[in-house]
């Protein structure tokens, strides 16, 4: 998608040379979203390997830790 809009602005007049810039902030933004429904669903489920093993990956919060705090 980046080469394409490196291509668009060399080789077409400089009225077209948005055409594929907003295509690509949708795409990424898509993507993004996609990659981040994914983790949650990984975060959700132990691992695969053990089914038997009750560890899991640690839960996600938003909190301010106290690490953070001390800073």
């Amino acid at each position: 998608m980046s080469v394409a809009n490196v291509l668009v602005i060399f080789l077409v007049p400089l009225q077209y040379v948005d055409m594929i810039t907003v295509y690509q902030a949708v795409m990424h933004t898509i993507l993004t979203i996609r990659m981040q429904l994914h983790l949650r669903k990984v975060n959700e489920h132990t691992y695969l390997g053990d089914r038997f093993a009750e560890d899991s990956l640690a839960p996600m919060s938003f909190m301010r830790s106290a690490f953070l705090a001390d800073t």
